[in-house]
């Protein structure tokens, strides 16, 4: 039974040379059959060229391809060709006619091809070499079975390459249509045109790879060219692909690499070369082209930097793989880079090996030669592999070109589809035809039953703004309901927090919400202060409520504070309850004065009474007695006002005087501090209630440190803090003694010590006072912020 055999030819072009592959399945093997390398700048004569029969097998070919290169030189004479030497295995439809086979037989003797319009070149041939172009692939074409697939592979800048760092949690056409958007604008500044030709490759580290090309759809000049010379169509073409598509997809073909395994491929052109990472079997990083190639001298360091500057790029700890291919075996790239790399490296740095492909003649085709074709096996070796998974499958072949190669033959399956068709369609537009009234009627009645939809929704809408108005006047009854019967009692509650906001000064309220629960008695306050110590003192002077949020806000670029306050309105009754007991306290006070009075009345009339004889020495003991007794208080009142007299006269500066150099504490008060860390815990803790405006709890952990006796560096923040809860609790000559401790030292705090001084005094009311400690702030500490703070304090006193 013969042998079933299928051809494949990779063709990879460089800007110089066409590198042509032809490779043949047979069963599960794939051997390789020729390679050549064809100049595109120079057309050879074509002295060799002979058509093939379709499936020929590979030993058959290799019989015929070394008998051509048996024959010597031809004559002149023998390179008029005929229509037999012309003859292509592909259909009937395909035949030369007179005229294109004369002007091909000048074309190859005169060695210059016939013109194709210069506007229809492709991009980076756009010179006379292009003419021998069409020859070139018509000689490929001739010496190649009518039934093998042509694969093209394309390098930069044809082919160019872009990195994305998501997919936008797309894929499939979406993904595609949204790479070819991404790449247009991010081109469009250069001129460039929409690409009609995308691949999109997921790397190892997962990052998207595209590559695209703009050019490659000028290949169907080749094409028209082409059937313009020799009257025939191109043979099928499989697909278009870059060179490091082709490269990965040989090594994946011949090695089974570890998952983790980093491995650098080193691609040796003529006049360039490629660096391509992989992990594992995947597609890493494609390196930037380097233009350093055969004809350099300086492309084994070249090569070696860019791998270095690559590792570090990439962020790879170690390479473990290095595979050489292209001109790198003839030039020793191998024992170059096993000479660079260490120990480990160098033992798994190798030319590549395509131990999956066999081969015959090992004497024509040996690993350097094959080495050399890399790129066009790769692409030759896909197309007869279509249904690997492992391999990067992409195609840039323009649609058009693509679309053009799909020839119908029909059989006589094949006419009667046609003959189906044409019934079907026959009783599909009876069918439509028929409808076409009931989809009249049909339309009709959707547009009266649009008009009554429209009808209804007007309706709707309308409904919805009336459930809305009721919905809100129900929400405002629910209010009112649930307010308080009383109405003097609700304006009483907003009296008070107005004559608070009032007292307190630099609040002001900016809404006031109901809650709607507790019986309509809960409300939430929102507002803004300028001073942060008056929010706590303003929330604790209304009855049940709670401060509940403090935060830091700018109001034309100023810092205010804006704070949020829950309270409960007191129940109706409570005022009520109030005027009775501030009557019964008022009927209390004015009888104990009726009692008074009636007791001072009594007193003068025993003032009033005749003295008592000797004789009655008992009454007489009594009186005295009862007159003492009466005049003790007297005397002692009389003593108190006058201390208190004296005190009230005394002027500020002597009613306090400090004692010592440190304020008075308690000294039973004190703990016994262990260490540094024990202070510094309670020390952090007495901060933290006074950030909680607990201003009394901070006050007794300050004053247990001070009186410890534990030499902290904390120490004198213990006082400053202290002065700052003292001040807190408006409790302000105790403010003042523990700040005027931090300003007599050296410490950091004492500047901030003298600024609280000033503001304690201001508070006070003794504005000189306070003014001297600002102007102390302003002309010794002019660099600190504070000095600012303290100047534009000082102008508020004013």
């Amino acid at each position: 039974m013969a042998r079933k055999s299928k051809y494949a030819v990779g063709i990879f072009e460089d800007g110089e040379n066409l590198y042509v592959a032809t490779l043949v399945r047979e069963d599960d093997q794939v051997q390789v059959v020729n390679t050549e390398i064809y100049d595109i700048h120079e057309l050879k004569d074509m002295d060799d060229e002979v058509t093939y029969e379709g499936g020929e097998s590979a030993e058959e070919l290799l019989e015929k391809e070394a008998a051509m290169q048996d024959k010597k030189q031809p004559k002149p004479e023998d390179l008029q060709l005929t229509d037999d030497d012309l003859q292509l295995t592909m259909d009937d439809d395909f035949k030369l006619d007179d005229d294109a086979l004369s002007g091909l037989q000048q074309d190859v003797v005169s060695g210059s091809g016939q013109g194709r319009p210069e506007d229809m070149l492709l991009p980076g041939l756009k010179d006379d070499s292009f003419q021998n172009y069409p020859q070139l692939l018509y000689r490929i074409i001739n010496r190649t079975p009518g039934s093998a697939e042509f694969a093209f592979t394309f390098q930069e800048p044809k082919i160019y390459y872009t990195n994305f760092y998501s997919d936008w949690g797309l894929d499939g056409a979406k993904l595609r249509q949204k790479v070819i958007q991404e790449l247009s604008s991010a081109q469009s500044d250069f001129g460039v045109r929409i690409p009609d030709g995308v691949g999109i490759i997921k790397s190892a580290a997962g990052e998207l790879i595209t590559v695209a090309s703009d050019v490659v759809s000028d290949f169907k000049a080749i094409a028209s060219d082409y059937e313009s010379q020799f009257s025939k169509h191109l043979p099928h073409i499989a697909f278009i692909e870059s060179d490091v598509v082709s490269i990965v997809n040989l090594i994946n073909l011949n090695y089974e690499l570890e998952p983790e395994e980093i491995t650098v491929i080193i691609y040796v052109g003529e006049d360039h070369s490629r660096l391509i990472f992989m992990q594992g079997n995947q597609l890493l990083h494609i390196s930037p082209i380097v233009n350093e190639g055969t004809d350099s001298i300086l492309v084994f360091e070249t090569i070696y930097n860019k791998i270095m500057l690559e590792q570090d790029s990439l962020n790879l700890q170690k390479i473990d793989r290095v595979f050489t291919t292209g001109q790198a075996g003839d030039m020793g790239v191998k024992a170059y880079m096993s000479s660079m790399f260490p120990s480990e490296t160098q033992k798994k740095v190798e030319d590549i090996q395509l131990n999956n492909l066999v081969v015959y003649d090992t004497e024509k085709f040996s690993n350097d030669n094959l080495a050399a074709f890399a790129i066009p096996i790769g692409a030759a070796w896909r197309t007869l592999e279509k249904k690997n998974e492992h391999l990067i499958d992409i195609d840039l072949t323009p649609p058009k070109l693509r679309e053009s190669q799909k020839i119908l033959k029909l059989g006589m399956s094949g006419w009667a589809i046609i003959l189906v068709i044409f019934l079907l369609t026959w009783y599909f537009s009876w069918q439509i035809s028929s409808l076409r009234h009931e989809i009249t009627t049909k339309k009709s009645d959707i547009t009266l039953k649009q008009q009554e939809l429209e009808y209804l929704q007007s309706l709707d809408q309308q409904l919805t703004k009336a459930n809305e108005k009721l919905d809100n006047f129900k929400k405002t009854y629910s209010v009112l309901d649930s307010m308080l019967s009383s109405t003097k009692n609700y304006s009483q509650f907003l009296s008070i927090i107005s004559s608070k906001a009032k007292y307190y000064g630099g609040i002001w309220i900016t809404d006031l919400s109901h809650k709607g629960d507790k019986g309509g008695r809960s409300v939430v306050i929102n507002g803004y202060s300028l001073y942060r110590t008056r929010i706590p003192d303003f929330s604790e002077s209304i009855d049940g409520t709670v401060l509940q949020l403090v935060e830091t806000s700018e109001i034309r670029e100023k810092t205010v504070y804006h704070f949020v306050i829950a309270c409960t309105i007191p129940y109706k009754d409570k005022y009520a309850k109030q005027e009775i007991i501030d009557a019964e306290v008022k009927r209390r006070m004015a009888a104990k004065e009726k009692e008074k009075e009636k007791a001072e009345n009594e007193k003068r009339i025993l003032a009033n009474k005749p003295k008592q004889s000797e004789t009655t020495p008992a009454k007489q003991v009594t009186s005295v007695s009862t007159k003492q007794v009466n005049s003790a208080p007297a005397n002692v009142a009389k003593t108190e006002n006058k201390a208190t007299k004296k005190v009230e006269n005394t002027s500020p500066v002597q009613k306090r005087t400090v004692a010592a150099s440190k304020p008075a504490g308690n000294k039973n008060a004190g703990v016994k501090i262990k260490d540094e860390q024990e202070f510094q815990a309670k020390y952090e803790q007495a901060r933290e209630m006074f950030n909680a405006y607990n201003y009394n709890g901070a006050i007794k952990i300050f004053t247990e440190l001070i009186d410890s006796g534990f030499n902290s560096k904390l120490l004198v923040n213990c006082y400053y803090w202290k002065g700052e809860s003292y001040f807190g609790i408006k409790d302000y000559d105790n403010a003042i003694d523990n700040f005027k401790y931090v300003a007599r030292g050296q410490s950091g705090k004492k500047s901030s010590a003298m600024y609280m001084i000033g503001r304690a005094y201001a508070a006070k009311g003794d504005y000189k006072t306070s003014e001297f400690y600002m102007n102390q702030v302003i002309n010794y500490y002019p660099n600190e912020p504070l000095a600012r703070k303290a100047s534009d304090f000082k102008k508020k006193l004013r």
